[in-house]
């Protein structure tokens, strides 16, 4: 259970109440492993258990399955292990920050961090910037890019960053082709889309109803 509390300019703040996700044990993981290598893209988050979490990134580079991990909520136990073992690290910039220990007020600093992260072991790390849209670089590329966001006025932005990351996850699996900055692209196009709506899965549009040059 989350509850969700929305001010005047549509920005929220989130009560997670972890309830049973905390009771899925590595033992959990293992009895899915054929779904896991079946999979294109896995995505994972820390909304469950830690350590299942890490078997989860394990089992997906043992079968080589592209994974994507949001670093949210944010947590620090097992953060180094976890950041090494996926191909792709999502965070916003209050994570971002956490997790460096450094700010990330500007654009300059955001290279930083990310530079950071970099250096924890991450091999791709993606920091969100909402209306800025977001940055990253890789470890074969560690020079920082810009996708700037799209320009809307926002109701409600709860639920944006599970709108990027799923869609990046859907572009990253179904357009391999694409680059990871066209992805990236697309993805915040997506999550624009979903602060002009109030709520969670009901701001999120439908295939058909998102612009169609998105997936072609």
């Amino acid at each position: 259970m989350a509850p969700i509390f929305v001010n005047d300019s549509g920005e929220n703040s989130i009560v997670v109440v972890p309830g049973a996700n905390m009771h899925i044990t590595v033992d959990d993981i293992n009895e899915k492993e054929n779904i896991i290598k079946d999979s294109k893209v896995i995505m994972c988050s820390n909304e469950i258990e830690q350590t299942a979490t890490l078997q989860a990134l394990k089992l997906a580079k043992k079968h080589k399955v592209r994974s994507l991990f949001n670093f949210a909520p944010m947590q620090k136990y097992l953060a180094n292990e976890l950041l090494q073992a996926s191909d792709v690290l999502i965070v916003n910039e209050s994570e971002a920050e956490a997790l460096t220990e450094s700010p990330v007020g500007s654009h300059d600093e955001v290279k930083q961090a990310i530079s950071k992260l970099l250096t924890m072991g991450c091999n791709t790390a993606i920091i969100t910037l909402g209306a800025d849209g977001a940055m990253f670089a890789s470890r074969s590329n560690s020079e920082v890019v810009h996708v700037p966001g799209q320009k809307v006025e926002p109701v409600d932005t709860t639920g944006a960053g599970d709108a990027f990351c799923g869609s990046l996850g859907f572009f990253l699996s179904s357009m391999p082709s694409l680059s990871l900055q066209e992805c990236i692209r697309r993805a915040n196009v997506v999550a624009s889309f979903s602060v002009q709506r109030v709520g969670t899965q009901t701001s999120y549009l439908t295939h058909q109803e998102l612009p169609q040059e998105l997936f072609s």
